[in-house]
C-alpha cells in the first residue's frame, strides 16, 4: 500500500500503524516517507523511527528529522533519540549539541536532556541558564539531575539548589 499510496492521510495513517508492530523490519518501509511534502506524514515517520530508537537506520533517519523545518517534528525526533533512545554516538551527540541552539524552546530543552542523560556537560549552560530564569522550564530540573546523576530520593531539591552544585561540581564562575 505504501508503495502505490498517494494520498498523504493514508501513508501517515500506514506508517504510525507500522510503528506499533514492535518489528524493526518495518524501518525499511518507512525511511521512504522521511522528506515527504505532507507534515503529517514526516510526523508520522518520527513517530514510527522513535519506535525503534536503538536501531541503527532508524537512528539515521531520526537525526534527519532532527534538522526538519517543522518544529513539533524536530522536537519529536530530538526527543526520542535523546531521551527514549540508548545510543550514544559522536554524532548523535552532535546532533544534540546543534539542537541546544534551536529556534523551538522545546527543541533546545530535549537535546538539553538528551545531553544530561549521556552526562555530557555540554548541556550544562542550556540547563544553568533556564533554572537562572523566573519561570523555569520543565525539563531543565530533570536535565540537571540528569547531569548530576542524582536519583529520585533527591527530588525535593530546588532549582537554585541544583543550580549551586552544577556551578560548583563542574566549576563554573556565577
Amino acid at each position: 500500500m505504501l508503495a502505490l499510496e498517494c494520498d498523504p492521510q493514508p501513508i501517515a495513517s500506514a506508517v504510525t500503524a507500522l510503528g506499533h508492530l514492535a518489528d524493526a523490519d518495518v524501518v525499511p518501509l518507512v525511511l521512504p516517507h522521511l522528506e515527504h511534502p505532507s507534515r503529517g506524514v514526516r510526523f508520522a515517520v518520527a513517530f514510527a523511527l522513535s519506535c525503534f530508537a536503538n536501531v541503527d537506520s532508524a537512528i539515521a533517519g531520526l537525526l534527519r528529522l532532527m534538522t526538519d523545518f517543522d518544529d513539533e517534528i524536530r522536537d519529536w525526533a530530538t526527543f526520542r533519540i535523546g531521551s527514549q533512545g540508548n545510543a550514544d554516538t559522536p554524532e548523535i551527540r552532535e546532533a544534540l549539541v546543534f539542537r541546544l541552539n534551536d529556534e523551538d524552546e522545546d527543541v533546545r530543552a530535549e537535546a538539553a536532556v538528551a545531553l544530561a542523560k549521556r552526562v555530557d556537560s555540554r548541556a550544562l549552560p542550556w540547563i544553568l541558564l533556564a533554572l537562572d530564569q523566573q519561570e523555569i522550564h520543565p525539563l531543565a530540573v530533570d536535565a540537571a539531575k540528569l547531569l548530576l546523576q542524582i536519583g529520585e530520593p533527591s527530588s525535593n531539591q530546588s532549582p537554585r539548589s541544583l543550580a549551586a552544585t552544577l556551578r560548583s561540581r563542574f566549576r563554573v564562575v556565577a
